[in-house]
């Protein structure tokens, strides 16, 4: 799965996310108290593509990411699936 990621600057970058990525939000949702991925799949979304970030280098918190750093984040369709876009 890939992601596209619109940063602050209007640079655009693709993510790749991988299983590390998903497991991270599997650990992380319960200790915050989120609802599920298909219940909210932006917040899902944005913290897979936050995940991916951080292994690629990025510093920025969570909420940094989030709320300030990220403006756009798109599911990048493959053939078949649908696009979580909002």
């Amino acid at each position: 799965m890939e992601v596209n990621v619109t940063w602050k600057d209007g640079k655009q970058e693709t993510l790749n996310i991988i299983n590390p990525d998903r497991v991270r939000f599997d650990l992380t949702r319960p200790r915050q108290g989120w609802p599920k991925f298909d219940e909210a799949p932006f917040i899902g979304l944005t913290f897979l593509a936050w995940s991916a970030a951080k292994r690629g280098g990025y510093e920025g918190t969570w909420e940094q990411f989030s709320e300030v750093d990220a403006l756009d984040i798109e599911a990048v369709k493959e053939d078949g699936d649908d696009i979580i876009a909002p």
